[in-house]
């Protein structure tokens, strides 16, 4: 080994890492961006260029994507990726900080050319320090073979070999600790002035911001001490061994200038040896001696010690270093592993675990009465209204703040987690009454509907909780979970905002629930469904204004009441609705290229189709492919969509009114019974509720309210459409009261598709029994 270069390499630098060679490979073609990709353990990295013509540089460098899949199939948005990018001559210090402020686990080298060299991981950074501290121990070990040899060698240096000795012991003590505690500094100083012979010498150890926190001296009375009044601060030559980071040696301290730096009755000194505590660019102290008791000048031999002893410190210090950073990454990583990144709370495995455990060391002798903990199983009610409205920022804010109100709703030594979604579990510790479960489940119900503000509004939310206590409902944690989510269901379908028990029962139906979806399914692949039309009547002229399209199965026998709350649930609902509408649409329109007259299509908006994000650009596409027009669909809303959301719903509305399309309030009177909103929406008409029809002719209080509605509907240019007219007695009393159009089995029942024509061509027989003057 060269001794001018032992221990004299500077900062590490991004180019001496190990860097993952990225091969050439097209992840995406496109017009915009080309890129490629390499997979490193369970995470593939790919760089993103654009455009692809040009050559893999900085200037056309978009960002760096990372992601747990093996083989990323489409490459992000580039406002998605991972801009940050170093130089091959940046430190490994300053990458690894803008990595760890970053947040990310691998960032892109360039050259200073510009050019794309590959991607350096945080497991490279580790390694290459790694490599280098080995490096650092077999340097030490080689020099202390040097000085051992030179001892052989050395006459002069056969009486030090004691000390040497020694030394070499504090060394060895000091590498094989991972602190460097007082003692070891104290013992390591005496033993290095003992063998170099000198007078004085200190240890002075810096914090990260230069400040002096440690000084250890041998050679001074405590006296001298005393009166220096305060330590060195490294203004002068020790400055300079600090802030250039290089050994100074003199052989006549008082003809240098920088001497002014030591404190005013610092005992006097003649010569000065200083070396650095430093590693990678990293300063963490430095180590002086002056004066050698045989008034020798400090040889090379002397400076190689004292770095040797200087560079056992700072590979104790890069190894203390070493050692948190990597505990820091092991802990964020596991940290990452076990938590949900958004709200904080145990994600789903950590939490199956952690129940796996407790039930495995639940307390020995123990009852199903005196160990009863409960699963709670909790979905967010009409969240994704929350995603679609006001976007998924705001969405992840209001998970945040519901993790965070769940938290304040549960007792010490219950668990909180986030399994997905907008879905949650609880697991409750021992429960010891029905009474005392059924507090805390109000509390949580509670918690969730805790209001949380936004810019404009405040969003309220409700939940849906199932409930599985083991080990009434489950002996492991998989029944306990799957048991609940049973319950959460039925705690849906009982009207939202409410828990509800798992029971043998409610697993019968949950399973009945299940089989229906996959028939709903096998039914639109097979084409099962057909559509019922029944006639809209205009009460003043009789004539036939429109239809209403209404869904039949009947290949299963199946009454829509039984099967389309499971099509609203599951989703079918909305490719149902799109056939609903193109079917008809297409229909009725042919009936009036035949010259049947142009009648309008009434067809009923589900839940989930009134709330997805593109209903509009979706109703486009149908009209587009039925050739119906707009003017002549009228969608049926109920008052509960219509509540949902005030604002959104009334700009929905006029969405649709921009089109052309008609807007009716279906089942009015059973919703919220209210008017007063109704200044708010441009409707069209109300569609009064068959309940209130079917007892019109001798229930008074029923006569109030259907006049009430017709008079302030039409008060406000609302025209009102009476369902459910079955007798002459109520088509009387609704004529007489100016109600606008009917429908009932009065006029007719809902008809096939193959009944219709036939009606149409007869009805003037049914006109002329029922509207003659």
């Amino acid at each position: 080994m060269n001794e001018g270069n032992a221990f004299s390499r500077g900062p590490l630098h991004v180019s001496d890492a190990r860097l993952l060679t990225v091969p050439v490979r097209m992840a995406e073609e496109s017009s915009e961006r080309r890129g490629v990709f390499e997979t490193c353990g369970d995470v593939s990295y790919c760089a993103v260029f654009s455009p692809p013509e040009k050559p893999l540089s900085i200037e056309s460098y978009l960002g760096l994507m990372m992601t747990c899949q093996n083989a990323p199939q489409n490459l992000q948005a580039p406002e998605e990726l991972s801009p940050l990018l170093v130089h091959e001559g940046d430190t490994l210090n300053l990458a690894y900080l803008l990595m760890e402020k970053a947040g990310v686990r691998a960032v892109s080298v360039f050259s200073h050319s510009g050019a794309f060299l590959g991607v350096l991981t945080l497991s490279g950074i580790t390694d290459t320090i790694l490599g280098e501290r080995q490096l650092l121990v077999f340097e030490n070990q080689e020099l202390q073979k040097q000085i051992l040899d030179l001892t052989k060698n050395a006459s002069g240096w056969i009486s030090q070999m004691e000390e040497l000795v020694g030394f070499s012991r504090s060394i060895r003590e000091m590498l094989s600790s991972t602190m460097l505690e007082e003692s070891l500094l104290d013992s390591g100083i005496r033993s290095l002035t003992k063998l170099i012979g000198a007078r004085y010498g200190a240890i002075g150890m810096l914090d990260k911001e230069g400040d002096l926190v440690q000084f250890l001296h041998t050679g001074m009375e405590e006296d001298a001490v005393a009166r220096i009044g305060h330590l060195p601060e490294g203004k002068g030559l020790l400055g300079v061994v600090i802030s250039e980071d290089r050994p100074i040696c003199l052989d006549r301290i008082d003809k240098d200038p920088r001497s002014a730096g030591f404190p005013p009755n610092h005992p006097k000194m003649e010569s000065l040896l200083a070396v650095p505590i430093s590693s990678m660019g990293r300063v963490y102290g430095r180590v002086y001696l002056s004066d050698k008791l045989n008034r020798e000048p400090f040889s090379k031999a002397d400076e190689a010690l004292v770095l040797s002893f200087a560079h056992s410190l700072a590979l104790i210090l890069d190894n203390r270093t070493e050692m948190e950073l990597l505990a820091k990454a092991q802990s964020k990583l596991l940290h990452q592993a076990m938590y949900d990144p958004l709200t904080d709370l145990p994600n789903r495995k950590f939490f199956q675990d952690s129940l796996e455990q407790i039930l495995r060391n639940k307390p020995e002798n123990c009852d199903s009465q005196t160990f009863r903990p409960s699963f709670l199983f909790i979905d967010l009610d009409n969240f994704k209204f929350v995603n679609d409205s006001q976007g998924h920022q705001v969405g992840d804010m209001v998970l945040k703040k519901v993790g965070e109100s769940l938290m304040l709703a549960v007792r010490e030594g219950d668990i909180v987690s986030r399994i997905g979604g907008d879905e949650f579990a609880i697991f409750l510790d021992t429960t010891d009454a029905p009474e005392k479960l059924d507090t805390i489940l109000r509390r949580i119900l509670d918690a969730v509907k805790t209001p949380i503000p936004l810019s404009s509004h405040d969003v309220v939310l409700t939940a849906s909780i199932g409930v599985a206590v083991y080990p009434d409902h489950g002996q492991t944690v998989n029944e306990l979970m799957k048991n609940a989510d049973l319950a959460m269901y039925e705690a849906k379908n009982s009207g939202r905002d409410t828990y509800h028990l798992f029971s043998g029962e409610l697993e019968k139906r949950v399973r009945v629930r299940h089989d229906m979806e996959k028939n709903l399914r096998e039914a639109i692949s097979r084409e099962e469904f057909c559509l019922y039309y029944q006639p809209k009547i205009n009460m003043r002229r009789g004539e036939i204004t429109g239809f209403e399209a209404l869904l039949r199965w009947p290949s299963r026998n199946i009454p829509p009441s039984d099967f389309i709350g499971v099509a609203e649930e599951s989703g079918l609902i909305v490719p149902i609705g799109e056939w609903v509408i193109e079917t008809a649409g297409i229909m009725l329109d042919n009936f009036s290229k035949w010259g049947y007259g142009s009648y309008s299509l009434s067809v009923n908006l589900s839940v989930r189709q009134f709330w997805t994000v593109d209903f509009i650009g979706f109703l486009k596409g149908v009209l587009s492919r039925s050739h119906f027009p707009a003017h002549r669909l009228e969608l049926e809303i109920t008052e509960s969509q219509l509540m949902r959301d005030t604002i959104r719903s009334a700009h929905f509305i006029r969405e649709l009114k921009s089109m052309g399309v008609s807007v009716s309030v279906d089942d009015f009177g059973t919703g919220y019974s209210s008017l007063a909103y109704l200044k708010n929406f441009d409707l069209d008409s109300l569609k009064i509720d068959q309940s209130f029809i079917r007892d019109l002719t001798h229930d008074p209080s029923d006569r109030l309210i259907v006049r009430a509605i017709i008079a302030m509907a039409h008060g406000m240019r609302v025209g009102v459409i009476a369902e459910g007219v079955e007798t002459l007695e109520q088509l009387a009393f609704l004529q007489h009261e100016h109600c606008d159009e009917l429908q009932g089995f009065l006029v007719s029942r809902p008809l096939p598709e193959e009944d219709l024509l036939p009606f149409i061509k007869n009805y003037r027989l049914v006109k002329g029994a029922l509207f003659s003057d």
